[in-house]
């Protein structure tokens, strides 16, 4: 893993999880992997400096440790937000340089009042190709990191069309809401 995020010039990286093993035991500072290593040793000896190298520059990467006590709920919960917030990052790309869209984007979020914890509905409306889901995805780019879910449906009259179109729809939101976590504000 680690070579082949090395090598790699696209946005690949390791996110470990370290289960019923301390970050101690990776670091190779007590018996668990460096026994298992030096019996290795003499019959593979390069690869086993390579995985030396490999399993200290994991432990220098921040990640999550379960305990054998702990309950791993918590822990899954934690690491889907994080996977999460790395993908909708991936993900919120709209073209640069966009002309006049900022001042519009603003009065929409100020409609919006944000402030407040109560439930939001707008609708933007007009002709075709002036915009209208362009503007709906800035607006939606800057307030989605003010929740924990978030999903956009773009071209939905398109979308809906046809057999199944609706149910198309709600499928498209799945993904969305199965990295929710309970009791928290929701954008769609």
């Amino acid at each position: 893993m680690v070579k082949c995020t090395s090598k790699t010039n696209e946005n690949r990286e390791i996110l470990p999880i370290f289960l019923d093993v301390e970050p101690e035991d990776v670091k190779l500072k007590t018996d668990l992997y460096s026994q298992a290593l030096s019996k290795h040793q003499e019959k593979y000896s390069t690869e086993v400096e390579s995985w030396k190298k490999a399993l200290i520059e994991v432990d220098e990467i921040k990640g999550w440790n379960l305990k054998k006590d702990q309950g791993q709920g918590d822990l899954i919960c934690s690491i889907i937000q994080t996977l999460a917030v790395k993908m909708k990052l991936a993900y919120e790309n709209v073209t640069e340089h966009l002309v006049g869209v900022e001042d519009r984007a603003e009065a929409v979020i100020k409609m919006l009042d944000l402030g407040f914890d109560s439930v939001r509905f707008l609708g933007i409306h007009g002709m075709g190709g002036v915009g209208k889901t362009t503007l709906a995805k800035v607006v939606f780019n800057t307030v989605s990191s003010s929740f924990d879910g978030c999903c956009f449906l773009g071209d939905i009259q398109e979308s809906s069309k046809g057999n199944n179109g609706l149910v198309n729809l709600k499928n498209k939101c799945y993904p969305c809401f199965l990295i929710l976590i309970p009791s928290k504000k929701l954008i769609t």
